[in-house]
């Protein structure tokens, strides 16, 4: 696996690099961050997505856009482009903050997702938080998961109790 490459940009595409780096030039596919002129030097913390036909090496500016990347590959049905559409329409902290907040609106701002995805991605995102870089640093959706599950909790033993019954029964 191909996990950083540092070199000179060849070219400066649309929606790629072509970093020379030892007289190979590897084609990385990005966000608009990764970008710049040509023969500026540039460092790329990649991953490499491997499908049925092609090898595509995607390439981020910081480890921590790299490790969120990942994350949304794990969700089922996102593939390398949704999770790149993603990256390229939401910084990583609004996205951070979109899974804490439980808020798909703000996914189903990107193109090509709608409400169902972006419940989907929430869901799935939400379940890898604290196991990947991309969200370790961010507890509070651990936190903010707790509060849920105690508050439905109480909800629940209310309801099975009553409103006007107490706790325990009066000795």
């Amino acid at each position: 696996m191909i996990a950083l490459l540092q070199g000179t940009i060849a070219v400066d595409g649309r929606d790629h690099v072509i970093l020379l780096c030892g007289g190979v030039g590897y084609k990385v596919y990005g966000p608009p961050t990764v970008t710049g002129a040509v023969g500026e030097h540039l460092i790329l913390h990649t991953s490499m997505v491997v499908r049925e036909d092609p090898m595509t090496l995607y390439g981020f500016v910081t480890p921590a856009e790299r490790d969120l990347f990942e994350t949304l590959l794990t969700v089922s049905g996102v593939g390398p482009k949704v999770a790149l559409s993603i990256l390229s329409t939401l910084s990583g902290d609004a996205l951070r903050n979109a899974i804490v907040a439980d808020r798909p609106e703000i996914l189903s701002r990107v193109p090509g997702i709608g409400k169902k995805t972006a419940q989907k991605i929430l869901f799935g995102t939400q379940r890898q938080a604290g196991s990947r870089a991309g969200f370790r640093a961010d507890h509070a959706v651990q936190r903010h998961q707790q509060r849920r599950h105690r508050h439905a909790g109480r909800v629940g033993l209310q309801h099975r109790r009553g409103p006007n019954r107490r706790s325990s029964p009066a000795a």
